[in-house]
């Protein structure tokens, strides 16, 4: 789950999927919360996130946008497919545009609209 602009919470989306990928499939799943790992630290976790899968699990990624942190970018194009999340009204097209553009088009296998949430909020 890759945020399109500032302030979209991916971390509650991302748990509610891999809650749904786990009854779905009956495999573990795993949430990764990635949204403040810094750039140095890109390569280690997409080493732990390939251990992971290599163990049978699936990862879900929580990330937020690429303009709140670069590390995002290498992230989500390490992932396999990402699904790109935005606030309705409050996110312009561009954003959304600029992040499947840095990320890859052929990665990008849809979109969701997110409510726009402080932490600890429910996204909708």
């Amino acid at each position: 789950m890759l945020a399109a602009s500032a302030g979209v919470d991916t971390l509650e989306l991302s748990s509610a999927i891999s809650k749904l990928a786990w009854r779905y499939s009956g495999e573990p799943s795993t949430v990764f919360d990635l949204r403040t790992v810094t750039l140095r630290l890109v390569d280690y976790q997409l080493r732990e996130i390939a251990e992971r899968i290599g163990a049978g699990e699936r990862a879900v990624l929580a990330l937020t946008s690429i303009g709140e942190n670069p590390a995002s970018a290498p992230l989500a194009r390490g992932a396999d497919c990402v699904i790109v999340c935005a606030a309705p009204g409050k996110t312009p097209l561009k954003s959304v545009q600029a992040a499947i553009q840095q990320v890859g088009r052929d990665r990008v296998i849809g979109s969701l609209l997110v409510e726009r949430a402080a932490e600890g909020s429910r996204a909708r």
